[in-house]
């Protein structure tokens, strides 16, 4: 327990120490009051520290903020309550910044993702930035003036330089460090390495001809918007991390010339001066921002595209879920980053999630992790599978060895797993599967890419759900044709268009056929234009709605007449249109030839018993 107590109080201390020096720094520059700075790096240091490690470390600040007022000369004749006050006055409006501009960024503009879109990197300027930095110029420079260290007179020149100086710190310094501490840095490839080096050589060029050269502002009239071109280029080339570094490279660059006394922002008064300097730097550096932020944006887009369209080729492709898993697993691990994954499957019986499969980089050996994992089976609200089915949401984990509820704990410590996400596979509203991934690294939650999960679960959800759909349709075609493959019935099923969509066997061997020499074709080129129209009249009155019955004598091509006994059966869709019929026939040819046969015997018989009769009478006579 001593050794992070040691570290936070070493960071503690750090935060002090930076605070001070930065604050040492500005205050160096300060002309309009030796208590007000138009450059002032410590409230971008405030902010981003109060965002990244949280409001608590307040007392860091107005420890930092005392320390620095403390120190800087006062009025002769200033008395040591004055002095005190002044200190104690400035001291808590830089802590209300920091503290206010902090919780109105993770209130209202997403904490430190605040610039990665740019609807949340706005409200993060007019709130974090805007509203504190006016608190704190208020009550800084109420104290100031109240502690007799200032003129009345002179509230309104210092007060602005006090905000603007503020307002240009957090804008500068505190996306600087809050996206370089919080957010990984893409790894560059060597054709990227040279376009950042040709980048920075831009940068550096550009602002030692502008800020450093010494001509008179007159002769670099406006000319400082150049070294725009490299800024904005390096924010769409390499977004967030490129954008404030470039930023901060220009800037180091300005504010040097400025000391120095040179530069396209240069007047006789040295405030003025670093004032329209600091507007400058505010401008480019919000515009950087803006345009990382789009960029941002626009790559999570299309990462979420082609994560869903990877998806989806693999569900498109797989004829079943267990073939689809593994390279459903394989598409979001490889695209993400992470080294295992796993997909699970609601069993509605026994109500528990089971593993579908298993996939895991070939460089990574889980061989016990994966085994756990395929046999193990979760209940509502147990382990990181049973977490989303039971909430229905996706979940983070940044390290599973530290999880209570994570019962493959031993097993992934073992195989090196820390990091894990699961995001739940919904049909509807339904919780039909979950996926989960993991990662040998430690990892913050990354809430743009657990943003895009939800999607690609409804996505899989709804072509599992169609796939068993599939599955259970081609299980009873199956079934049916296997009962009319078998069955002595002759079975046909034709449409509007006077096509075949089924026959069964009984039917093709009739006409000597197999089924799918039937199936599609016209039924005249089947049976012949003479049968047809033979029985015309009775599909004309089926594709009317009625169900018909009739016997009667149809002159096949191939076998020749046959005597039938057939019923027609309307087929309708689900607006009760006739989209064609159903036909059941059996051949009565022979019971036909039968009734003809009977009936001419007794018709032979009559004859004869009639004759017998007439020659009796005869014989009688």
């Amino acid at each position: 327990m001593a050794a992070p107590s040691v570290k936070k109080l070493a960071g503690f201390l750090a935060l002090i120490a930076v605070y001070v020096c930065a604050g040492q720094f500005g205050l160096s520059l300060a002309s309009v009051n030796a208590s007000v700075s138009p450059v002032w790096p410590p409230t971008g240091i405030a902010l981003a520290a109060l965002m990244i490690w949280g409001i608590r470390l307040w007392p860091a600040i107005f420890i930092g903020a005392f320390i620095v007022n403390i120190v800087t000369p006062s009025p002769a004749g200033a008395s040591a309550a004055a002095v005190i006050a002044k200190t104690v006055g400035v001291a808590m409006g830089n802590t209300l910044e920091g503290v206010l501009g902090a919780w109105l960024a993770e209130r209202f503009a997403g904490g430190v993702k605040a610039f990665q879109r740019v609807r949340s990197l706005f409200k993060f300027v007019a709130l974090a930035v805007v509203l504190s930095t006016t608190a704190s110029a208020t009550l800084g420079v109420t104290s100031v003036c109240l502690s007799a260290h200032a003129n009345w007179s002179d509230y309104a020149p210092i007060w602005f330089t006090w905000w603007l100086g503020d307002l240009v710190g957090a804008l500068i310094v505190a996306p600087l460090l809050v996206i370089w501490i919080t957010q990984r840095s893409a790894r560059l490839t060597p054709k990227q390495v040279l376009e950042v080096a040709g980048l920075l050589c831009a940068s550096v060029l550009l602002g030692y001809v502008i800020f450093l050269e010494g001509k008179p502002s007159a002769a670099t009239h406006q000319i400082e918007y150049v070294t725009l071109l490299p800024l904005l280029w390096t924010a769409l080339r390499f977004r967030q991390h490129g954008a404030v570094t470039a930023v901060l490279v220009i800037s180091t660059i300005a504010l040097w010339g400025a000391m120095r006394g040179v530069g396209p922002f240069i007047t006789p008064e040295p405030n003025l001066s670093l004032l329209f300097l600091q507007a400058f730097l505010g401008t480019m550096a919000l515009m950087a921002l803006a345009v990382a932020a789009v960029m941002a944006e626009r790559r999570q887009a299309e990462e979420r595209l082609r994560v869903q369209d990877a998806v989806s080729r693999v569900l498109a492709e797989a004829p079943t879920l267990k073939e689809a898993a593994p390279k459903i697993i394989r598409a979001l691990c490889e695209m993400a980053g992470w080294d295992v994954g796993a997909i699970w499957s609601v069993d509605r019986a026994t109500k528990e999630m089971a593993c579908v499969e298993v996939w895991h980089v070939p460089s990574v050996n889980v061989a016990d992790f994966e085994a756990m994992t395929r046999e193990i089976k979760f209940s509502p609200g147990v382990g990181l599978p049973g977490r989303v089915w039971s909430s229905g949401q996706p979940a983070w984990v940044p390290d599973v060895n530290k999880d209570l509820n994570f019962p493959r704990a031993p097993v992934a410590r073992k195989g090196g797993l820390h990091a894990a996400f699961c995001f739940p596979i919904k049909f509807g509203e339904e919780i039909v599967g979950a996926v989960e991934c993991f990662s040998r690294e430690v990892r913050a939650p990354d809430d743009n890419f657990l943003q895009m999960l939800p999607a690609i679960g409804n996505l899989i959800g709804q072509v599992i759900e169609r796939k068993k759909t599939e599955e259970a349709l081609r299980a009873k075609e199956t079934q049916l044709r296997l009962i009319t493959g078998i069955t002595a019935v002759m079975l046909v099923q034709c449409s509007r268009e006077m096509r075949y969509t089924f026959a069964n066997r009984a039917y093709a061997e009739m006409l000597g056929l197999a089924p799918e020499q039937i199936v599609g074709r016209p039924i005249a080129e089947i049976i012949g234009a003479e049968a047809l129209e033979a029985i015309r009249p009775y599909i004309g009155a089926v594709l009317q709605g009625r169900r018909v019955a009739y016997e009667t004598e149809v002159p096949y091509p191939r076998i020749g007449p046959r005597f039938m006994h057939v019923v027609y059966v309307p087929d309708k869709d689900e607006q009760g249109n006739v989209r064609g019929w159903v036909g059941s026939i059996n051949d009565i040819t022979e019971r036909k030839r039968v009734e003809q046969e009977h009936r001419r015997i007794e018709t032979l018989k009559g004859a004869i018993l009639d004759s017998a009769l007439d020659c009796i009478i005869s014989i009688d006579h």
